[in-house]
């Protein structure tokens, strides 16, 4: 019989966002390798009132009752021939009972306590104490316990050995290349209604407090010659006042975000707390620079001159942000050249499908 692999994520992997992201990789890769694969997740485990996640009870508990009910769930459908079970950020406490053989792996994502400290002032007292002590020193510390621990990047990987005292491995995540390269410009910005001439800079991401999203309001401000596109996911509710010279659209269907990044000059990504946020490599594969905070992408790929130019260490640094992006506009070619000699060869090696694979078959064994 076929072998299967089981994967246990909070969300379903059709939604948008780099945990996900890796999530479909993973399916599409085990089917590919001739494994049968199962995604436990918060839309097809548990009770239908949990799954609509309509109840109030429902919604304070969450981040408890999902791992609770996809634990359950995914106990129920074991089987023999269940080769490796994947769990992902706070899925995974729930204690399985498992064939004989089978491996179990947890990917860190990042934690829920290096959020916290980004974001403190942004949030309650309440909300900060769940996210630091119950949702990361409890759901998701249990859910690494006992298992072959593999991290998104080398910033989390010293996170999680601090806060939970766990060993683990940088894996980093997949991505298609085939899709994500440097396209025709003209045409690019044609698609979506750019002017032809003239400088763009692209923001992909939230308004949530981890993405530090003033910044991008004070950048538009400080160059208002730059013509900005604002790729906002969730909507921008709220969002008033920015200058003419900034477009927005909303929940840009990810097919169309290399065509977006190869219409721009540059990038930016100036988020508090990012553990790998798909953006960086993303942008750099298409040959744009990225102004970028620290973050996992951007200290592995961005580490060396001239590139690191572009990294502002402290998130409320502004003013460090404003003559970076200064720099960057005034020399768009000579950082675009430099992505294409230093990070996109560094991409394609750390995250092009067949490269990534290979290692977690060499890491694995499956």
């Amino acid at each position: 019989m076929k072998k299967e692999i089981f994967i246990l994520c909070s969300e379903t992997p059709d939604q948008l966002g780099g945990m996900e992201a890796c999530v479909r990789e993973q399916v599409k890769g085990f089917e590919k390798r001739g494994y049968g694969v199962t995604v436990f997740h918060r839309k097809n485990s548990g009770p239908e009132c949990f799954r609509r996640n309509d109840h109030r009870i429902t919604h304070h508990l969450s981040d408890t009752l999902v791992g609770f009910y996809i634990g359950r769930t995914a106990q129920k459908a074991m089987n023999p021939e269940v080769a490796a079970i994947f769990s992902h950020a706070t899925v995974g406490w729930y204690p399985l009972r498992v064939p004989p053989g089978c491996k179990q792996f947890h990917i860190y994502h990042g934690t829920y306590r290096g959020q916290a400290e980004a974001i403190r002032r942004f949030i309650g007292y309440l909300g900060y104490l769940k996210l630091k002590w119950w949702d990361s020193m409890v759901l998701e510390r249990f859910s690494g316990r006992h298992k072959q621990i593999f991290v998104v990047s080398e910033l989390i990987r010293v996170e999680v050995k601090r806060l939970f005292g766990y060993e683990s491995i940088t894996l980093g995540n997949p991505l298609d290349m085939g899709k994500f390269r440097p396209m025709d410009r003209a045409a690019c910005r044609a698609k979506f209604g750019l002017p032809s001439d003239g400088v763009i800079g692209v923001f992909v991401g939230t308004m949530q407090p981890n993405k530090n999203f003033p910044i991008v309001q004070r950048l538009i401000r400080e160059l208002p010659q730059v013509h900005w596109v604002l790729a906002l996911r969730g909507g921008s509710e709220g969002l008033n006042g920015l200058a003419n010279s900034a477009r927005i659209l909303v929940d840009v269907p990810r097919a169309q975000i290399p065509e977006l990044y190869s219409a721009a000059d540059f990038s930016i990504c100036p988020s508090r707390y990012d553990p790998f946020p798909y953006v960086v490599p993303e942008a750099l594969a298409c040959g744009l620079p990225v102004l970028s905070g620290l973050n996992g992408g951007s200290d592995q790929f961005l580490r060396e001159a001239p590139l690191n130019r572009l990294v502002i260490m402290n998130p409320d640094d502004a003013d460090g942000f404003v003559s970076a992006a200064k720099e960057l506009v005034s020399r768009p070619g000579f950082y675009r050249q430099a992505v294409m000699q230093q990070a996109q060869p560094a991409v394609e090696e750390w995250m092009n499908l067949d490269n990534w694979w290979k290692r977690l078959g060499d890491l694995t064994g499956l």
